[in-house]
């Protein structure tokens, strides 16, 4: 078993939360990551700056290397289950705020 990482929006968590599981997209598969920060990149570069992340304790072996995202764009590998994961509700969730502001440029 190991710990991997599933970023959303808060609403969605609520929702992922009040269902206890966490639906696979409709390509059938969830994606994950081995580290929080990086299951939030995917989000990040959407502008999407709210960000709740839940750890799933599962079976390596339930899991494969994703090749729809770059490893070198996001410097961080995804990864794919496939099908729907049961949620227990001991779960640890984390909730982010970033900032996606592309900021001000410019001088005087």
């Amino acid at each position: 078993m190991a710990y991997f990482y599933h970023a959303t929006t808060p609403e969605k968590m609520c929702s992922i939360l009040d269902d206890a599981i966490l639906e696979a997209n409709d390509c059938g598969e969830v994606f994950l990551c081995k580290e929080p920060l990086d299951a939030c990149k995917f989000l990040i570069c959407r502008g999407i700056s709210r960000i709740s992340v839940i750890e799933i304790e599962i079976d390596e072996n339930d899991v494969v290397p994703s090749n729809d995202h770059s490893e070198s764009y996001f410097q961080c590998q995804a990864f794919i289950h496939n099908g729907d994961i049961e949620i227990t509700g001991d779960e640890k969730i984390t909730d982010y705020i970033f900032d996606t502001s592309e900021g001000e440029t410019g001088g005087e």
